[in-house]
């Protein structure tokens, strides 16, 4: 790993562990504009400016770019406080039907400080929904659904500047064969939530060992498909270690056997230890044996950064519909190859399976 990205990786554990980041690795010669873009492509921006605010003076960026960094910060914590308010609003809005929140905010409070941890979309599953029964709950409420941003998996529409999404499924495994057994236990969770409040907002939660497969399943998918950044391996990495103690480890190992994602488990966990600081014991199942592949996984994460958005291929597509579609292709089957030597089933099954379908999709509806 090159100079910076280790520098990144110390900034951001500096954030996720309250310790100061490591003076000496910021000398002289640091190019923090170029320190300052890998963050922004990682999601990480407010976590490396809370590592800086560690440093010695003499070790810190020059002032504009540290007023600049100073600006997008003080922007993520009003983000931050609209998205609370809209939560509240959502959870009076829906409280009827039990909405579980994802992700998102409630994975923001397991950090130091949650304002700093970027936010998209409020993510909601509603149990015993479906497509249709979304969009008609949505029309009884008199909610426009954005039709732009709905999927197979959820309904989206906007309140205040920031899109919802309400799931009838949270995502699946990207082994098809386990789709039966992960819907069973999406089913079986969803009657056994917790509760928690954030910011005094009441919200359900996924029970821990079930939220903490969604969470590896989400970056599986992603980085499968077309990367992953750092953001939602903190995350993950932050779950762990503020609830392994929690969980019920077998219950845990059985569902990680049904949905074949041991492997998964292994090699993510692997680069929450050898990266981001996670102990071995808040690991578990952690496998020393999964290095490597750890090693090729952060190779991935930098080179195309938050869900893969820094990729030359998504980032400058021409204009040309089938020209357009001609580069989509071969840049998919350049990513097949950079997962294939990580994760084999996965890529296969995503390249043979998801992609067909969901190319179908665009194709149908001329994206």
């Amino acid at each position: 790993m090159d100079k910076q990205k280790e520098q990144l990786i110390d900034l951001v554990n500096s954030a996720l562990w309250g310790t100061p980041a490591h003076a000496e690795l910021f000398g002289e010669g640091t190019n923090w504009e170029a320190l300052y873009q890998t963050a922004k492509e990682q999601a990480c921006l407010g976590l490396a400016f809370q590592g800086i605010s560690t440093l010695p003076n003499d070790r810190k960026p020059n002032r504009i770019l540290l007023l600049k960094w100073y600006g997008f910060v003080a922007e993520m914590e009003n983000h931050y406080a609209h998205h609370v308010d809209i939560l509240g609003q959502v959870f009076q809005l829906f409280g009827k039907e039990h909405p579980i929140l994802l992700k998102g905010l409630s994975v923001a409070a397991l950090y130091p400080n949650p304002k700093l941890r970027h936010l998209g979309d409020i993510d909601l599953l509603l149990p015993e929904m479906d497509e249709k029964k979304s969009a008609k709950l949505l029309r009884s409420k008199g909610i426009h659904v954005n039709s732009d941003h709905q999927t197979s998996k959820h309904i989206g529409f906007d309140l205040d500047g920031v899109e919802i999404e309400l799931h009838w499924e949270i995502g699946q495994p990207l082994n098809p064969f386990c789709y039966k057994a992960y819907k069973m236990f999406e089913r079986q969770s969803a009657k056994i939530t917790r509760e928690e409040t954030i910011e005094g907002v009441k919200v359900n939660l996924l029970p821990l060992e079930f939220n903490a497969v969604t969470l590896l399943i989400h970056m599986v998918d992603h980085f499968t498909a077309k990367g992953l950044g750092l953001r939602q391996i903190c995350d993950w990495t932050l779950f762990l270690n503020r609830h392994h103690a929690e969980m019920d480890k077998n219950l845990l190992k059985e569902m990680l056997s049904q949905l074949k994602m041991m492997n998964d488990w292994q090699l993510f966990s692997n680069f929450c230890v050898n990266y981001l600081g996670l102990s071995t014991q808040a690991a578990i199942f952690y496998s020393e044996s999964k290095t490597k592949k750890a090693q090729k996984l952060a190779e991935v994460v930098f080179a195309l950064g938050n869900f893969g958005e820094y990729n030359p291929v998504w980032k400058d597509q021409p204009t040309a519909y089938c020209k357009r579609k001609i580069e989509a292709l071969w840049g998919n089957i350049e990513h097949f190859f950079r997962t294939f030597s990580i994760s084999p089933s996965n890529a296969l099954f995503n390249i043979f399976y998801f992609y067909p379908i969901d190319a179908f999709g665009r194709l149908k509806k001329r994206k």
